[in-house]
């Protein structure tokens, strides 16, 4: 086995790239258990920001079959670019055909020299749709919050939701364009004259081709004053409002990550001194 130490600048490819006008980041995943509370992130300017961030390890020829503790997912724009794996049981680090030899304490160690922020997820229930609103509101301020995995509730945009059927000749359709976009294009134009604020969405859920015409049904959220509107002008289905009024967010926090370092210090001491 070569005992040679081991660096991300000098002998893998996974941490180099010269791009300039792209954003990169790292994502570390615990892909074992799948616990929130395990997952890092590092956002990345520019490829020497990279290119500092190493930890050393041993060069091994070989890794075990016990699957693998975390993924680290170097991501470009957003989308994942490359991916390592870890595993501690046979404490492997593996990209491609190069295996390195690390420990959790190296990984760790790496992860608060390099300033990673753990990401944990807030879990807000509110009594009703204006109180969350107004926590939103001051919230999104809050530049902690780990946008890329944010997916706002349908109640933050809209009140509710109703369906809708209408139906159209099919010599209205372009034939080299997908035809339920065409038709969500052509009722959305009409919905745009009888509401204001034009805060709505609506997508396709059935259509049936009766030959010469087919009947669409669509699903639409909307804002209930604007469907009060919309039904004085069209056949609509009933008004359903929200009644689960729930906010997930993620959060990147680096004092997270401090504590989870420590607790792990503790436990390896106490159990050398168990053995």
């Amino acid at each position: 086995m070569d005992l040679k130490k081991f660096s991300f600048i000098n002998d893998s490819e996974f941490y180099t790239f010269d791009e300039q006008n792209a954003h990169y980041a790292i994502l570390v995943k615990d892909i074992r258990t799948n616990a929130h509370n395990k997952q890092f992130y590092l956002p990345v300017v520019k490829s020497s920001d990279v290119l500092r961030r190493t930890f050393p390890g041993e060069r091994a020829t070989s890794v075990g079959r016990c699957g693998y503790d975390y993924s680290i997912i170097l991501l470009k724009d957003g989308k994942p670019f490359r991916n390592a794996l870890i595993c501690f049981s046979c404490n492997r680090f593996l990209y491609e055909k190069q295996v390195i030899k690390i420990d959790r304490n190296s990984f760790y160690d790496f992860l608060l020299k390099n300033q990673f922020r753990q990401i944990k997820t807030e879990v807000v229930h509110f009594d009703n749709i204006d109180a969350g609103r107004q926590f939103w509101e001051a919230k999104q301020k809050d530049q902690n919050i780990f946008s890329e995995w944010l997916e706002l509730p349908d109640w933050i945009h809209y009140d509710g939701s109703f369906t809708m059927s209408a139906i159209y000749e099919n010599d209205a359709f372009a034939e080299d364009k997908d035809i339920a976009s065409q038709v969500e294009k052509m009722l959305s134009d009409k919905l745009d004259k009888v509401i204001e604020e034009k805060r709505f969405s609506l997508t396709v859920i059935a259509e049936l081709d009766m030959g010469e015409e087919t009947h669409f049904t669509f699903y639409i959220k909307a804002l209930q004053k604007d469907y009060e509107k919309i039904k004085t002008v069209f056949d609509v289905g009933v008004w359903e409002e929200h009644t689960d009024f729930k906010l997930k967010i993620p959060q990147l926090d680096f004092h997270l990550l401090q504590s989870l370092y420590v607790l792990l210090i503790i436990h390896n001491n106490f159990h050398l001194k168990l053995v």
